[in-house]
């Protein structure tokens, strides 16, 4: 490895480090000057990855079929942005055609009448050309992000290629993720309607945990750090030959060296960096639950029932003790600040199905109705929230940003091509992450967290 090349990986390793652990704290990313600044990291670090493969001088690393998939989506969406003819758009886009004849069409009956000679022969020497998206501003945005999602993934093929960046990767967003819940369990207990202290909320409110604007998006964030941490504490808590592991192989061995005995072994073998992780682990589950969202804490909740079952399956009764003890530490911690009957109010609003999901499921319904009419192109990346509306039947105070769905979102704003990309992509990442939980030691950390990250999701 030259001198360019071991710059180039630390270029890159920094920028996806900047990328994983700073936004968050500036409002889970949502200052505009903030998704500059992150546009500007990710095109570091892929300027540094083309240096390490010029710098190599040999072929050039996989491509990975995840980003294979999300550059395809982003390309889809930017055939959204592409102006179309008549020819063309009407008779693949109907519906999205006869929109943007209503919204552009307001010049006077009167006037109308008046030119319509004219404008028979105009509109057959120069038919209008428009684009597949019904908002293009939206959609650029969308598109721009996501070709942004690709390049990171490639750096990362790259740049943690190796099992000791990996685990360093495991490790930082773990512990990361615990000083967000930290922080957010503490603010709950000073809040003044100020984040941080210094930043009111937005006008239109919201319901924010740590530093995110929103706790459903501080949720989703502290599930992938919580799988991040769990990869580090299975790493940490990796087994070691012990003297009884000899004595094991005989049958009158395996008898002396019973359940209890590997379990004192375990405890034996206890130290700092073994109890590093799981604390963090605590942490962010009591945030998780904490910042009462019921989609993360139910998502939590079956990322943590799929590691037991995978503790189970591979004959790991330490590991599935461990995620015992780490959901147990984390309720004791709720109930010593006081926290578990909130989180036992919200979760109780599940259980009236109707109520719990009356605005979710009739916007899903409503939103669905567009489909026979945007099946095949989408009504275009990032416009959910101006589309669904357009079949709204019943009258709701809220708006929805997104559907909270990613199938259905998929599936309106790029059409069934694009609904088969994220269907793809998720099957790509769960087979990978299986197989990377089969392989030995640091990339079997690597595939459960891999694992957990797209069951919390």
């Amino acid at each position: 490895m030259n001198w360019l090349d071991r710059t180039g990986a630390a270029v890159a390793q920094v920028s996806l480090a900047a990328l994983c652990l700073i936004p968050a704290w500036f409002f889970g990313g949502r200052l505009p000057e903030l998704r500059v600044a992150i546009s500007l990291a990710a095109a570091v670090g892929m300027g540094a990855a083309i240096v390490r493969v010029v710098a190599r001088k040999t072929a050039p690393f996989p491509i990975p079929g995840l980003a294979v998939c999300v550059l395809m989506g982003a390309l889809l969406g930017a055939l959204q942005l592409w102006p179309q003819p008549a020819s063309v758009g009407r008779p693949i886009a109907p519906q999205m055609w006869s929109l943007r004849s209503e919204l552009t069409s307001d010049e006077p009956e009167t006037q109308s009448a008046q030119r319509n000679g004219a404008a028979e022969t105009s509109s057959r020497e120069a038919e209008p050309s428009w684009p597949l998206s019904l908002y293009p501003a939206w959609t650029r945005r969308t598109v721009w992000m996501l070709f942004l999602c690709a390049g990171i993934v490639l750096v990362s093929a790259d740049t943690l290629g190796r099992p000791s960046e990996a685990r360093l990767s495991l490790m930082a967003v773990g512990l990361n993720g615990a000083a967000l819940a930290v922080f957010g369990l503490a603010q709950q207990f000073t809040w003044s309607g100020k984040i941080y202290g210094l930043v009111p909320l937005p006008p239109d409110g919201g319901s924010p945990f740590g530093p995110f604007m929103n706790r459903n998006n501080a949720g989703g964030f502290l599930n992938l750090c919580l799988a991040a941490a769990v990869g580090a504490a299975w790493l940490s808590w990796k087994a070691r030959p012990s003297a009884g592991a000899d004595t094991e192989k005989s049958p009158v061995g395996a008898r002396r060296f019973s359940a209890w005995d590997r379990l004192l072994e375990v405890f034996a073998q206890l130290n700092g960096a073994k109890l590093l992780y799981p604390v963090a682990a605590v942490f962010i589950v009591a945030g998780i639950a904490s910042s009462l969202s019921r989609g993360a804490t139910l998502a939590m909740l079956f990322a943590l029932a799929t590691l037991t079952a995978i503790g189970f399956g591979r004959r790991m009764p330490g590991r599935t003790v461990l995620v015992f003890a780490v959901a147990s530490l984390a309720v004791l911690l709720l109930a010593w600040l006081g926290r578990i009957d909130p989180i036992n109010e919200r979760l109780q609003t599940l259980t009236d199905l109707q109520k719990a999901g009356a605005g979710r499921l009739d916007n899903w319904s409503d939103a669905l109705k567009l489909v026979p009419d945007f099946w095949l192109t989408g009504t275009g990346l990032g416009t959910y929230r101006f589309v669904y509306t357009i079949h709204e039947q019943r009258a709701c105070e809220v708006w929805f940003y997104h559907a909270e769905n990613q199938f259905i979102e998929t599936l309106i704003e790029l059409g069934v091509l694009g609904l088969g990309l994220l269907v793809a992509a998720i099957g790509i990442a769960a087979v990978a992450s299986v197989r990377l939980l089969r392989s030995e030691r640091e990339w079997a950390a690597v595939g459960l967290a891999g694992l957990m990250m797209l069951v919390s999701q």
